[in-house]
């Protein structure tokens, strides 16, 4: 017997006018997830910000959250679970492997936090070994890269 979690689906559909649709599946569990649909709907859009201009008006986007690039991932973990205070890199290490039920080195989560310090989106305190990090409330509203 099948699971009624597991049958679950939701589909939602974005009419860009002029320009196209974008079709977002999902499927399972996740479904029944209101923060985590709102999650996917809001990595879509700030996804396909540019893409929009690129859009031909008869073609339709499949957005799959697992064919972003780690970049993109931990950007979205970033700014869907600690948009709000301090965060460390193993808090969203943790989180990105909850997410996307993949492993990620501490060392590749500290690059792309180091990263995005330099660039100005993350304040930091701490020395290396208790360092914390959060977002910088302009750059939420600027869309961190």
């Amino acid at each position: 017997m099948k699971n009624v979690e597991d049958s679950a689906e939701v589909e939602v559909k974005f009419k860009i006018p002029g320009k196209g649709e974008i079709k977002l599946i999902i499927k399972g569990k996740e479904a029944l997830d209101k923060e985590k649909v709102q999650g996917y709907i809001d990595a879509i859009l700030s996804k396909t910000k540019q893409e929009r201009k690129e859009l031909r008006s008869d073609e339709v986007i499949y957005f799959d959250l697992n064919s972003l690039s780690i970049k993109e991932k931990l950007l979205w973990v970033i700014k869907n679970n600690f948009k709000y205070g301090w965060f460390r890199s193993t808090d969203v290490k943790e989180e990105y492997q909850r997410q996307f039920g993949e492993t990620i080195n501490p060392s590749t989560v500290s690059t792309y936090l180091a990263r995005l310090y330099n660039k100005g989106f993350l304040d930091r305190r701490g020395d290396r070994a208790n360092r914390e990090y959060r977002v910088i409330e302009k750059a939420l509203e600027s869309e961190i890269p």
